[in-house]
């Protein structure tokens, strides 16, 4: 489980990232901090994996953090301000998310951290197995656009075909990896790679299908709309 840090002075940050990394096979918060100098006690005195780091934070700047080489921890910079951006990749930065940030570019933040840590993608399945017909068939992960509850069963939906499969959603959701599947309503469950837009109503997917988002999934999705 890879252990992460955050720091930022705005309490929505902190919620808004603990949403995400529930989202996320393979990662936790492990601790939070509001400032600069309590990030510096946490640090010294906990281990850690990850750290998301905000700029713009009372008395100590993040970036200040970054410059006096205290650690030597991958950190993604989470702020709403761009100017640093060239100057942090300079000082070794993971990435930079410029807020509000979407789950899909926070995913892809986390894909760098992969790169550089890749025993933890041995654990996100590359194949799923669905029974279809009464025969076990398997469907790379990837090529999975979502699924829909169809009855006592599910729908499985690729760019090019569909499938009824004997399942429930429940089930399927259960089974899939949280950092590339997101329940977006009681009934479809999206793979977060072909999600091209969303409003508090509907998810526009990358072929131009809407979804809607239901009511309980709104405040989940709320750092990303």
């Amino acid at each position: 489980m890879v252990k992460c840090l955050v720091v930022d002075d705005e309490p929505h940050a902190h919620l808004v990232l603990q949403n995400f990394i529930k989202r996320t096979a393979g990662f936790e918060i492990q601790d939070h901090a509001y400032h600069v100098l309590e990030a510096r006690e946490l640090l010294a005195k906990k281990e850690f994996d990850l750290v998301f780091l905000d700029i713009n934070m009372p008395d100590f700047s993040g970036f200040d953090l970054v410059v006096s080489n205290e650690y030597h921890l991958p950190t993604i910079l989470t702020t709403a301000h761009r100017e640093h951006a060239l100057d942090a990749f300079d000082h070794g930065i993971l990435d930079y998310l410029l807020k509000p940030f979407s789950f899909e570019r926070f995913n892809q933040a986390l894909g760098r951290y992969r790169l550089d840590a890749p025993e933890e993608e041995a654990n996100i399945p590359k194949m799923i197995t669905m029974k279809v017909d009464g025969e076990l068939r398997p469907f790379a992960v990837e090529e999975i656009v979502y699924f829909q509850s169809w009855g006592n069963y599910v729908k499985l939906f690729t760019l090019d075909d569909s499938f009824i499969c004997s399942s429930t959603t429940r089930e399927v959701e259960l089974n899939l990896p949280r950092d590339i599947f997101v329940r977006i309503h009681k009934s479809y469950v999206v793979n977060v790679k072909y999600i091209a837009n969303f409003d508090i109503d509907y998810v526009t997917l990358s072929n131009q299908i809407y979804l809607p988002v239901g009511i309980t999934y709104r405040k989940l999705l709320s750092g990303i709309i």
